[in-house]
């Protein structure tokens, strides 16, 4: 005999468990596939929504604060031909990755190209702070001008450790898809 059993915790998420009856074990290895998926859903659309409202607030900040954005970019160690380019392309990058991560079908990509800007834009102010380019330039617009770059360093690895957990994440649901083991 089967039950359906829902379980509520937390902010009323629904965790569906079955079992077909007490002398049967087979109900364990459901409940921990089901749980796991469960868990691993909503902790990877956390990360996604934190990720896209992070990376919305940021071009948006671009986008509004075009003329400070432009001379923040301008004052940089690198060409000002990339200035220009970076000044059309990042905000259209940041708001294409923040709604491919409110996508479900485009996740993944979205995650991917999340963690490969955190990881550039962490990189690059590593390389900054070393000294090894010379000077130090003014940091980015919004609420990010007013950090540090100790700060602005550490804000960004958090963001890189959360993309690249979702990251993970996602790619572990979509490979235990692909093996049968439940939808992702």
């Amino acid at each position: 005999m089967s039950a359906k059993i829902s379980i509520w915790i937390g902010i009323f998420i629904p965790l569906n468990f079955l079992s077909s009856s007490l002398s049967d074990h087979s109900h364990y290895r459901y409940m921990e596939f089901s749980h796991s998926k469960k868990a691993s859903t909503l902790l990877t659309e956390m990360v996604a929504m934190m990720v896209a409202l992070m990376f919305s607030y940021t071009a948006i900040s671009k986008l509004m604060d075009w003329e400070g954005t432009r001379n923040g970019l301008y004052n940089q160690v690198f060409p000002i031909w990339t200035a220009d380019l970076l000044l059309y392309v990042l905000p259209a990058i940041e708001l294409a990755a923040a709604a491919m991560l409110l996508i479900p079908y485009f996740r993944y990509w979205g995650l991917v190209i999340s963690t490969w800007l955190m990881g550039s834009f962490s990189l690059y102010i590593g390389v900054v702070m070393t000294g090894m380019l010379g000077r130090i330039p003014c940091s980015c617009g919004g609420v990010i001008q007013s950090m540090s770059w100790s700060l602005h360093l550490l804000f960004n690895l958090f963001f890189l450790g959360i993309s690249l957990s979702g990251y993970l994440l996602e790619r572990n649901a979509l490979a235990r898809a692909q093996m049968g083991l439940f939808k992702a």
